[in-house]
């Protein structure tokens, strides 16, 4: 090969990185936006002490946070929210919920 012929080889795998990394990156970008209008649907509906847990568990633990934004914004949009607000002993039972439908273990026993 000539060098004419590897710098062209070159150029096109750097195009075609930089085209893949900006699709990561839009990507992303979006995600971050949905999350945020989930988070201004949700925040407003929550007691002081429910905020109080709700930042807590987006600090601490950010894949369960995901979870429980998404289960709260569906709560709020399916009226299954009660007045509106949402309480700290609301949130305590969805979590309650969660934690009891993830840690489910299964024994198996040979005779």
């Amino acid at each position: 090969m000539q060098d004419s012929e590897l710098e062209r080889i070159r150029q096109e795998k750097l195009r075609a990185l930089q085209a893949q990394n900006s699709g990561e990156e839009d990507s992303e970008a979006q995600l971050a936006q949905e999350i945020d209008a989930l988070e201004a649907m949700v925040r407003p509906r929550l007691s002081k002490e429910a905020m109080q847990r709700y930042a807590n568990i987006k600090i601490a633990h950010p894949e369960l946070f995901l979870q429980v934004l998404i289960i709260l914004a569906r709560a709020i949009e399916s009226g299954q929210a009660g007045n509106g607000i949402i309480d700290d002993e609301a949130m305590k039972s969805l979590l309650q919920k969660m934690n009891s439908m993830a840690s489910k273990e299964f024994r198996i026993t040979r005779k």
